[in-house]
């Protein structure tokens, strides 16, 4: 079964579920979404900091090549890691993103996270006392290099990850293309993670019934107010996005 889609603020289509990449063995990934575009699974979420973009590019190069799925019926997001939010690094980076890909575009790009690192390859660099060392690299000119992408065609969409309300505006108060997603939220696209293919199968086994008013009200009791992932190492940087609430 095939997944419907939202439709984003450009008009373009995304997929109401996808698969995450995240925290998997090396290795790992290649056969996981070979497997995932079998089942049905037609949007893929990845990170140069996951370390396996490579592997989902190549799974989807060879599914393409076997006449498996076509290249425009997918949705393949990447993301923008920390020590390239420099605005002259941002479009670089892309490309060697598709490179290492061996794409043509991506669907949609996210800045990762709005704290600017150390520009380099080193995705935590620390000085000698062991602490991170930061770039006063502003987000606002990390989008106007995302900017860059879509109107070079290196991507179709570009928006935004773990940005709280206060740093979503200030992108909205200079973008020329706007956002199409923050990636938190309710009204989310989900992207669950999973190696194990049955796990793959029961996760888009999901679009034959639908949850009731109450049932919903019932899962959004379950809340704790708690996040996952809270990047605590960056809670002294200046742009770090969690002390608000939202």
């Amino acid at each position: 079964m095939t997944a419907s889609t939202v439709r984003l603020n450009n008009n373009l289509h995304m997929p109401v579920l996808g698969l995450g990449t995240s925290q998997a063995k090396p290795g790992e990934m290649l056969q996981v979404v070979k497997d995932a575009i079998d089942i049905g699974y037609r949007s893929f979420d990845t990170a140069k900091i996951y370390g396996n973009d490579h592997e989902v590019g190549e799974a989807i190069r060879e599914k393409i090549a076997q006449d498996t799925v076509k290249r425009e019926e997918l949705f393949v997001t990447n993301k923008l890691w920390c020590s390239y939010n420099r605005e002259d690094l941002v479009v670089p980076n892309c490309k060697k993103t598709l490179e290492a890909m061996g794409l043509d575009y991506l669907d949609l790009y996210l800045i990762h996270f709005p704290t600017a690192l150390k520009e380099g390859d080193h995705f935590l660099p620390k000085d000698e006392n062991d602490k991170i060392i930061y770039s006063d690299a502003d987000y606002v000119d990390t989008w106007r290099g995302m900017e860059k992408c879509v109107e070079l065609g290196l991507v179709k969409s570009i928006g935004l990850s773990n940005f709280n309300s206060q740093q979503i505006d200030r992108v909205l108060e200079i973008a020329t293309i706007k956002p199409v997603v923050n990636q938190i939220q309710h009204g989310v696209v989900p992207i669950p993670k999973s190696s194990n293919i049955n796990r793959l199968q029961q996760n888009i086994d999901v679009f034959d019934f639908e949850l009731s008013l109450d049932e919903l009200a019932t899962i959004d009791a379950l809340d704790i107010d708690s996040r996952i992932f809270t990047y605590p190492h960056f809670m002294d940087s200046k742009d770090y996005p969690f002390y608000i609430e939202f």
